[in-house]
């Protein structure tokens, strides 16, 4: 779907628009001075926009729901549960893409002024909990080209927008985290297998009072957390790590601790340092799903793993 995202986006060209399949057609004077034609056009960012927005809903409230809790905008998605069909499902997102880039062609649309808008517009489509936002992030990335598509290293500060860099990054990707107390306000989804590297784990610290958890690793790659401290803060039940079922978690260096769960629970979710979930049924022979080396896990309610 992101690579849709991105054919659209970066569509450029020559071509004469005959086998209908270039992505730039130069406006006639009369489709430009045509108010009806301005209108046309601006109708299909519109419905580009409002299937960009159902798709990300798909990832909201549903999944940032917690067994036995009402859905809750901060609460952090449960990897292991949530609908049983339909969620990461992009059809209607591909095939409104595609309807898109043909309309633009027939309405003879200024291209160029369409991805303005359509970046512009994303901006206002709402994410309702940090899975759905992590999403909209890496749509964004995508569609202002901002996502890269192969490994770098980045640096970054405690200033700086922590879940919108780790969004456009490929996989195999490297964050160095300098000195310092990174807080979040929502936990961080990784939707991608990369590195977080800090300054040492008494000298950088990725910090959230955040309910549900601090970190959700949602991919199917090699997760790796060095030379840093993952620490939940204040009495809001929370695991502080969540590895989805098909995580791979690697952690060297480093200190987790702060999972909380309120005296007398026992939902099974909250409380622990590093939470490893799966699918029910789930008998997928895979590889190493949790790796430590050097590493301190303690302070955790419920249990350090």
């Amino acid at each position: 779907m992101v690579a849709a995202v991105l054919a659209l986006a970066g569509c450029s060209g020559s071509g004469d628009g005959s086998d209908g399949t270039t992505s730039r057609s130069t406006p006639s004077p009369s489709a430009t001075s045509s108010a009806d034609a301005q209108r046309a056009c601006d109708a299909i960012t519109t419905r580009l926009l409002a299937s960009v927005q159902r798709y990300v809903d798909r990832y909201g409230a549903t999944l940032s729901k917690t067994p036995g809790s009402k859905a809750s905008p901060s609460a952090s998605p449960t990897p292991s549960s949530g609908p049983s069909s339909g969620t990461g499902d992009d059809t209607e997102l591909r095939s409104a893409l595609q309807q898109a880039q043909k309309d633009l062609v027939s309405h003879k649309c200024d291209v160029a002024a369409f991805r303005t808008d359509f970046a512009a517009g994303l901006g206002k489509v709402t994410a309702d909990g940090p899975l759905a936002r992590a999403v909209l992030l890496r749509l964004t990335a995508s569609v202002t080209g901002r996502l890269s598509s192969t490994p770098q290293t980045i640096a970054v500060s405690p200033a700086d927008d922590l879940a919108r860099r780790v969004a456009a990054l490929a996989p195999g990707s490297t964050v160095t985290l300098r000195a310092g107390r990174y807080a979040l306000r929502q936990p961080l989804v990784l939707l991608a297998g990369i590195t977080l590297k800090g300054a040492g784990r008494g000298r950088t610290t990725v910090s959230s009072r955040a309910a549900g958890s601090l970190m959700l690793v949602l991919n199917d790659g090699r997760t790796e957390l060095r030379d840093l401290t993952v620490r939940h803060t204040g009495h809001r039940p929370a695991s502080v790590i969540v590895g989805g079922p098909s995580s791979s978690i690697v952690l060297t260096d480093a200190r987790v601790s702060g999972g909380f769960a309120r005296k007398g629970s026992n939902d099974g979710q909250s409380g622990t340092g590093v939470l490893m979930t799966a699918r029910p049924g789930d008998t997928t022979v895979r590889g190493t799903t949790l790796q430590m080396t050097r590493s301190l896990v303690s302070d955790n309610t419920a249990a350090g793993l």
